[in-house]
């Protein structure tokens, strides 16, 4: 389990390391302990739960063994809607992004990844996230001309989502100051692991307390 290597000034996982290099990581490999195999046996059942509250338990405890665990973690409740607005994470690094002048679908992933201390996710789930925040009346980010966001790919045209030229609307930097709620505005039908997220059961996270609460909305259905 490795965080950096040699040469990279920004190491963003394995999936970088050619064949050579990989193999230069054979010599430290180590089994796995008694520790490390309970600790991901608690987590497994921790993120199947339909109560998140268990990941955040486990988000504020250190496993030596598994040292880049609760870091995960901490950043997989951030998909929870924020007590603040009610955006994820992922969801504020790309409002941020497209603010900030990444106008394209594309551009918004790349910058709102450089901002991620790790990679997090890919471009297609960042691009679903995204069409979720365009459509609707509320929405809160919108095509140049001022029109709700097609559907993603895989399900909407790869060619035609790619040639998108964003805005954020007037809701959505209301939304980014913390003047609106993402959740109330949208509402939400989301899973995280196996905490299935709707107006009824709406969990939230809140950075500061680094805990999970439960705060019910009467939002429309995203």
């Amino acid at each position: 389990m490795i965080g950096s290597f040699p040469g990279r000034r920004r190491f963003t996982g394995l999936g970088e390391l050619t064949a050579d290099e990989l193999e230069t990581l054979w010599p430290g490999r180590t089994p796995a302990s008694r520790e490390a195999l309970a600790a991901a046996t608690t987590t497994w059942a921790a993120f199947r739960a339909g109560d998140p509250a268990g990941l955040a338990t486990l988000a504020n405890r250190s496993v030596p063994d598994l040292p880049y665990l609760a870091p995960a973690l901490e950043r997989l409740l951030e998909e929870l809607p924020s007590a603040d607005n009610g955006l994820s994470t992922t969801e504020r690094l790309a409002l941020e992004a497209v603010a900030a002048g990444a106008d394209t679908p594309g551009a918004a992933f790349v910058a709102s990844q450089r901002l991620e201390h790790a990679p997090f996710l890919g471009d297609t789930w960042f691009y679903r996230r995204l069409a979720a925040l365009g459509g609707g009346r509320a929405r809160l980010v919108e095509s140049a001309n001022g029109g709700p966001l097609p559907p993603s790919p895989p399900t909407g045209d790869p060619r035609l989502f790619a040639r998108l030229r964003l805005r954020v609307t007037d809701e959505g930097h209301a939304v980014l100051r913390g003047d609106a709620d993402r959740v109330e505005l949208l509402g939400i039908d989301r899973w995280i692991g196996g905490a299935h997220l709707t107006q009824e059961n709406a969990w939230r996270w809140d950075v500061d307390a680094r805990r999970v609460i439960r705060q019910p909305s009467a939002g429309p259905a995203e």
